[in-house]
């Protein structure tokens, strides 16, 4: 990846609007009051450089138009970033936290310290601990979660579903390295499947104005 660290949020490779396709199953969280329509690939980078340290954003496909729907939520220690709208290329440089990778309906590549991860060829999920990334996507549309968890909550919380109070050296290297989940099918499949009715339950109370209970964060220990 470049190592330039200016910000680029550029506007090259418009030539066609942007169609809009069904996602399916839904984004969570775009109903939400606090979901923003963007309108320029500037502001749509400028939004989620309040949770990302992107180095550029750019358009993906052929298009004059831009829109995308974004809601920044915040539960606990944990971010969420939903989107859907049109696809857009980013890079960013080293989060606080590792990530997490939702794509719907969205297909690329993610280039992670010289690797390189498909996104969406399969249902999956791509996690990467706190480093560089480049997202190039391959689709006319952008869809999906981007989960930021801070490393410190993240094992804490690996620690306690162990009943250890710190992590044996071979679960420590597994947080420490990028991956690739295949969800399309078996534990992966179910596991999918919680994340959505856990995120679908979340909506729902946002929606109702209620604040979530306690004992559904992810917290560090001791943190409430």
């Amino acid at each position: 990846m470049k190592q330039d660290k200016s910000v680029r949020f550029s506007k090259a490779r418009r030539k066609d609007s942007c169609r809009t396709i069904s996602i399916s199953p839904k984004v969570p969280f775009l109903t939400l009051p606090e979901a923003v329509q963007t309108n320029s690939v500037e502001s749509y980078g400028t939004l989620l450089s309040t949770k990302l340290r992107l180095k550029s954003c750019k358009p993906s496909c052929n298009c004059t138009t831009i829109s995308n729907t974004t809601a920044l939520i915040g539960i606990h220690n944990v971010s969420i970033i939903a989107t859907s709208g049109c696809s857009i290329d980013m890079e960013s440089d080293p989060c606080e936290g590792s990530l997490f990778i939702i794509p719907f309906a969205t297909k690329g590549i993610l280039y992670v310290e010289g690797s390189n991860y498909t996104i969406g060829m399969k249902r999956n999920i791509l996690y990467t601990p706190p480093l560089g990334w480049e997202v190039k996507l391959q689709s006319p549309n952008l869809a999906g979660l981007i989960i930021l968890v801070r490393q410190k909550v993240l094992l804490d919380t690996l620690a306690a579903i162990c009943g250890t109070e710190t992590l044996a050296t071979p679960l420590q290297k597994i947080v420490e390295q990028t991956d690739s989940i295949n969800t399309s099918e078996g534990s992966g499949a179910a596991m999918l499947n919680s994340i959505y009715a856990y995120f679908r339950f979340i909506e729902t109370i946002r929606i109702s104005g209620n604040s979530l209970p306690t004992h559904l964060r992810a917290a560090s220990r001791g943190v409430v």
